[in-house]
């Protein structure tokens, strides 16, 4: 019999072309999206925006689908699975975010909006849903030291071989999220004229 410890918690989110897990105890809870949702632009920049509420507070969001299409390849055709459409977005708690992170957000752009934008929370809206899973730890393969830098600045934390010719991604979606927010923030900063 396995020691329970020698497993752990993920989310699995399988796209067309890709899959990855996430550390399941990275985020906080999960909400159903509207079938069919079309995020509208709040001058967060591209891929963002405020139109998810939790706990009385927009959460500035940010869609996945940009960065798996900067990962590439991915089959960027039906966002949405067939039969469960709309997908989730996951709320992730900015306490898990590193104190530089952390300080980059209390400048955000988006104070400027009507609705109350939310500095304890952010979201990460998925085309998809995702399953938990126990994954065995022992399945996960870290980058080698030469790549693991890189690559962790970028999200990527490793990956795994559950099957032949199958290899799933291990992200860190609160990294990707900061990743994509400073890049919007600066683009947004250079229009403005800063």
């Amino acid at each position: 019999m396995k020691a329970e410890s020698e497993f752990h918690p993920f989310l699995v989110f399988r796209y067309p072309g890709v899959t990855f897990f996430i550390n399941r105890n990275s985020v906080e809870t999960s909400l159903f999206l509207e079938p069919g949702r079309q995020s509208r632009n709040d001058g967060f920049g591209k891929g963002f925006s405020a139109d998810i509420s939790f706990g009385g507070e927009s959460l500035i969001t940010y869609d996945l689908a940009r960065f798996l299409e900067a990962i590439g390849p991915v089959d960027k055709t039906g966002s949405e699975e067939p039969g469960r459409p709309g997908g989730v977005a996951l709320i992730l708690p900015v306490s898990g975010f590193s104190p530089a992170d952390r300080s980059t957000l209390e400048d955000t752009p988006g104070r400027r909006l009507e609705d109350r934008v939310s500095e304890t929370r952010v979201a990460v809206a998925m085309g998809r849903h995702g399953e938990a899973e126990s994954i065995p730890l022992r399945e996960i393969r870290l980058f080698s030291p030469s790549l693991r830098g890189p690559l962790r600045g970028r999200g990527l934390l490793g990956c795994r071989f559950p099957g032949e010719g199958e290899c799933h991604w291990f992200l860190d979606l609160g990294r990707i999220w900061m990743n994509a927010f400073r890049k919007a923030a600066g683009d947004m900063r250079r229009e403005d004229g800063e």
